[in-house]
């Protein structure tokens, strides 16, 4: 691991003691992970000068996420000094303990989360993961709580209570943060790649660079750290934080699902793109596998096909009616041969991406890291210009797979 920046030794230095902030900047920077660390290192400090202890609020999107981007970390780094402990203090159930100090763990969009939020008191800091992921609404709520722990008179007066943290990436140049740092609320402090010290952070920004040259505005967000618009994409309001899914870290039960089918945009003279999507009981939308096929001959399309509807038929799972691109009249003769049902898509561009952009930004809309073709397009896809609602044919197949299938699902399925 390379040495620690000025960006990192500020942070160290001052954790606990400056204004009140946001760190933002380009993905895998190494803002979270350094300011656990900062907040470990400042807890010891603190334990030197009195052993009272005190509360803090760990806060993200939801507390899977806290404890995935945060508490994870503090175990790795302070081994046995933290621990998940459920036992109550002062009358309150604190959820994890580190140095002895004890830490609430808040999932803004948690069933439950305001009453949560408002019970919460005399709160040394707070640390907020994934600031512009949430709403303006939540933020001052959270902010409500922050009335500071009273402090003994031999802690140090630089060591402020009630402070606030947050980190972030990038987000659109209208978005509320920008606003609250107008009005003074807090400040932002910029990392960038080159506070990456991480042993393989050169080849991980390799990889990134390559994602993103495909759209000028998504480079400068998430690669170079800017508050930027998305130009042409025409899929903006997909966050690979919000909507991938690590397919190492969920074992899917279709048989839970309330249905699950699949969606494909046939192609005559460009790759056949199928995709397994399933909908829950919720209303979410599940996109779990990827089929890429470069033969266009129809018979071995369905020759593929119908090797998943036999995996899933031996596992005693029926699989809903396919949706299928409506001028695909050979594809749908084959399919006919073989017995598989199957629906004609509707294919209005306009009125599909509205739906896939709905279900987006609902964040009900979820696509497993191991469908890397359709996650490419998704950066991809882009308008021809700004006045049209024409696109670019051009890799496109995988969106047009999900669009198919989700707005066609949505508006014929209950």
């Amino acid at each position: 691991m390379k040495s620690y920046t000025a960006t990192h030794r500020d942070l160290f230095a001052g954790f606990g003691k400056f204004s009140d902030r946001v760190l933002y900047g380009c993905f895998g920077c190494g803002k979270t992970y350094s300011t656990m660390q900062a907040f470990g290192l400042y807890l010891l400090t603190l334990n030197q000068f009195t052993d009272k202890r005190f509360n803090f609020a760990l806060v993200g999107r939801t507390q899977v996420a806290v404890k995935r981007n945060m508490c994870n970390v503090l175990s790795e780094l302070f081994g046995s000094d933290f621990r998940y402990d459920s036992s109550r203090k002062s009358g309150k159930t604190h959820d994890a303990v580190l140095f002895g100090h004890s830490l609430f763990i808040i999932g803004l969009n948690d069933a439950g989360a305001e009453a949560r939020i408002r019970g919460l008191t005399d709160i040394m800091g707070m640390i907020h993961d994934e600031v512009s992921l949430c709403f303006e609404e939540q933020f001052d709520l959270i902010q409500g709580r922050l009335r500071g722990a009273k402090l003994p008179a031999e802690v140090p007066t630089v060591f402020r209570t009630g402070w606030y943290l947050g980190t972030t990436n990038p987000d659109a140049p209208t978005h509320w943060i920008l606003r609250k740092v107008e009005q003074g609320v807090f400040d932002l402090v910029k990392w960038t790649m080159d506070d990456a010290i991480w042993d393989g952070a050169e080849e991980y920004y390799e990889k990134l660079i390559r994602t993103y040259k495909s759209s000028e505005a998504l480079y400068k967000r998430f690669v170079l750290g800017e508050w930027t618009g998305n130009d042409l994409q025409v899929y903006p309001q997909f966050n690979p934080k919000l909507h991938i899914v690590k397919a190492s870290e969920v074992d899917i039960d279709y048989k839970q699902m309330r249905r699950t089918f699949l969606s494909v945009d046939y192609g005559s003279n460009h790759p056949t793109a199928i995709l397994l999507i399933s909908r829950t009981y919720d209303g979410e939308y599940v996109v779990s596998r990827e089929l890429k096929l470069t033969t266009t001959a129809p018979s071995d399309i369905v020759a593929k096909v119908s090797l998943v509807y036999q995996e899933f038929a031996d596992k005693g799972i029926t699989l809903s009616p396919m949706y299928v691109d409506p001028s695909a009249a050979a594809l749908k003769d084959e399919l006919r041969k073989v017995g598989i049902d199957y629906i004609n898509a509707k294919n209005s561009h306009k009125d599909g991406i509205a739906t896939v952009r709905s279900y987006l930004a609902d964040s009900k809309l979820l696509v497993f890291d191991t469908c890397t073709n359709l996650v490419n397009e998704f950066y991809s896809y882009q308008f021809k210009n700004e006045n049209s609602d024409d696109v670019v044919k051009l890799n496109d197949d995988f969106v047009d797979a999900l669009r198919y299938g989700v707005h066609t699902d949505s508006t014929l399925a209950g």
